[in-house]
């Protein structure tokens, strides 16, 4: 089973088939097992216990994204996915 992602920047060869559906889309065919590797090693990795706050891509540490650190977005991020819970959470009590 393949997943896609539009995370092209890594391109990873995984045969004719991925490769050709890569280059029409613009996504990149990854197992399942290397969509979740990085979620797994960061929830298991004994090194990483009782660390937080930290982004990984590939299993690596990295910087993450001057978007990605603009206190304004992660408040307005927070907010919107405060209220879409609560939406949620609405619907199924009825």
């Amino acid at each position: 089973d393949l997943i896609t992602t539009t995370l092209s920047y890594e391109a990873i060869n995984v045969g004719p088939t991925c490769d050709h559906f890569f280059q029409a889309n613009g996504s990149t065919c990854i197992s399942k097992q290397q969509g979740a590797a990085t979620t797994v090693y960061c929830a298991t990795a004994p090194e990483l216990e009782g660390l937080g706050g930290m982004y990984f891509n590939n299993c690596c540490r990295c910087l993450p994204s001057q978007e990605a650190q603009n206190e304004v977005t992660a408040a307005a991020l927070w907010e919107l996915s405060e209220r879409l819970i609560q939406e949620r959470i609405g619907r199924q009590s009825k």
